[in-house]
């Protein structure tokens, strides 16, 4: 139906059942990651924000990302408390605001860098020590005197993100190298 948000399976769409991936060379590594994270090309842009599952609730967990709690939806059956995670943000539905807002998962981030692309503009933030947030963003409100080094908060509705496995045997080779991927 026009406007109906379709959702597949994340895991499915990063590793289709009997497809080996790493053998097409549709894969790209996160970089700095360790053990090393293979995604697929096809994926796009996307914050991949590496974290701890801290609790588990019916339909969702907690996970534990720069010094905060975020609820990520996850399958039944999913990580278990203690597990690492990817939790997956897509730059667009990342939001910038300069007081913690409530309601929805936030992490308090710094300004690196503005790169303005015509209608949008590129916003990338560092949370925590490790974590880089990218957010997409065509409202110039919150924009108004950003500068690099500023604060802000970075957030997102809790649907908008989804769980990355942090490893797949099928995907990573003994040498935790992906086979011909596609580096």
């Amino acid at each position: 139906a026009p406007g109906a948000r379709l959702r597949w399976p994340l895991r499915e769409v990063l590793h289709p059942a009997g497809l080996d991936a790493s053998r097409l060379g549709v894969l790209g590594s996160l970089a700095g990651s360790n053990p090393p994270v293979y995604v697929p090309l096809w994926v796009g842009e996307a914050n991949l924000l590496a974290g701890t599952v801290k609790d588990r609730h019916a339909g969702e967990v907690d996970v534990a990302l720069a010094g905060v709690v975020v609820p990520v939806p996850a399958p039944a059956g999913g990580p278990a408390s203690g597990d690492d995670v990817l939790v997956m943000v897509r730059p667009e539905q990342v939001r910038l605001a300069r007081e913690r807002p409530t309601g929805h998962p936030a992490l308090e981030a710094t300004v690196r860098e503005i790169i303005f692309r015509g209608p949008s503009v590129r916003v990338e933030l560092t949370a925590g020590e490790e974590l880089t947030v990218v957010a997409n963003t065509a409202d110039d409100r919150v924009l108004d005197g950003l500068r690099p080094g500023a604060t802000v908060w970075a957030g997102w509705e809790t649907g908008a993100s989804s769980l990355v496995p942090m490893a797949d045997p099928r995907l990573i080779g003994s040498d935790d190298e992906p086979d011909g991927g596609g580096q």
